[in-house]
């Protein structure tokens, strides 16, 4: 068994890697992804409300890409936590309703019982996982295996998994749409060459922009710090991932808001001391972010801001500007922007000295473990 110095430098390692190479280790799958998907629809029924269930990465996920699968299918589509799903909707689905159930390991309780509830209502049932024995694949209707394995020693905060996530919800999406002649065979075929564009631009920027946010967190970022992570629409979800990569990284609170929220609450909190994350990509909330970054920097906050690097609006004084050069629309802008907020947590963590997961008192630690993963026993 590793020591304790070596088992940290070991995971980060692995971390590293994940993050640089998220993009990479989706695309040598997504043949096979889109396979499957292909072979799940080709006889579907009726559908007429989606349900995307998870919980943590796997719930965010969903966030993610309710705008691109609404607009492409026409369905009225509900990211959902599994406990709520199961807890308090479940007896409520309207006829023809898909579940789509997302859990990397398949052995989430809340969502393993999402899906036995939502198949006993006579529901399909979709399960995402990478583990094609589960718990889970067992109970859905048709499973999905995204095809990422667990590295060893581990675990590492999920940053590959969540954009294979990403990606075949994006996918699946696309199929539906285009069964349901929403999605014409062009119109597929460009948003598909998108998604692997993007897929295929994240190592690239993620080792030029890297650098920046090491510098960023040597110079400006101390323990006690205060961060919130913001986003609107779609990028609401890459705030919520961020966070969570900062709490499973740097063992580091922060506060994920949606933009407009976080200025009904969270600004009047903002000194100096705090680091407000904007995602700054156009949009319909394109004006509000540029009138909040103003206001948290006459606030005396440190202010980041994701942005395009193809954006022609002007910088302002004070604030640090993180440029991603994947031009992409604001429906596919979470694969392209959560890669940086992951690079934030993995350099804070080094900084920090912290394993991911790992906690000073082992007990906590173990209890930390159980709660996070909540795993089924057989």
């Amino acid at each position: 068994m590793l020591e304790k110095s070596k088992l940290t430098n070991a995971v980060m390692e692995n971390m590293w890697m994940e993050i640089i190479h998220q993009g990479e280790y989706t695309l040598q799958n997504l043949d096979a992804i889109k396979q499957q998907i292909y072979k799940v629809f080709s006889d579907f029924n009726e559908v007429e409300n989606v349900y995307l269930v998870g919980s943590g990465d796997s719930y965010y996920a969903g966030i993610a890409v309710q705008s691109a699968f609404s607009k492409w299918t026409g369905i009225e589509v509900h990211p959902v936590t599994a406990f709520e799903f199961q807890g308090y909707l479940s007896d409520f689905l309207p006829a023809n309703s898909l579940v789509i159930t997302i859990s990397i390991t398949g052995e989430s309780v809340a969502t393993v019982t999402s899906a036995r509830v939502a198949k006993g209502e006579d529901s399909q049932v979709l399960a995402l996982t990478c583990n094609p024995k589960s718990a889970l694949a067992r109970e859905a209707s048709n499973t999905i295996d995204m095809l990422l394995r667990p590295s060893e020693p581990g675990p590492t905060p999920g940053t590959s998994t969540y954009i294979a996530s990403l990606t075949t919800l994006y996918l699946i999406a696309l199929e539906l749409g285009k069964r349901l002649g929403k999605l014409q065979e062009n119109e597929y075929q460009k948003n598909y060459e998108t998604i692997i564009a993007i897929l295929g631009e994240i190592r690239h920027q993620a080792l030029v922009i890297s650098p920046v946010i090491l510098n960023y967190v040597l110079d400006k970022v101390n323990s006690g710090d205060e961060i919130h992570f913001t986003g609107s629409g779609p990028n609401y979800a890459t705030a919520l991932i961020g966070s969570a990569k900062l709490l499973e990284t740097a063992i580091h609170p922060s506060i994920p808001q949606y933009t407009d929220e976080w200025a009904h609450e969270q600004l009047y909190l903002v000194n100096p001391k705090t680091h407000v994350f904007f995602i700054q990509e156009p949009g319909p909330s394109l004006s509000r972010v540029e009138e909040l970054i103003r206001t948290a920097v006459s606030f005396g906050a440190k202010v980041v801001v994701l942005r395009r690097d193809d954006q022609d609006h002007l910088d302002l004084g004070g604030v640090n500007y993180w440029r991603i050069a994947i031009n992409t629309g604001e429906l596919f802008s979470p694969i392209a922007y959560a890669f940086a907020l992951c690079l934030f947590a993995y350099h804070l963590g080094k900084k920090l000295g912290k394993r991911p997961f790992g906690f000073d008192d082992s007990n906590r630690e173990n209890i930390a473990k159980t709660a996070i993963y909540c795993y089924r026993r057989k």
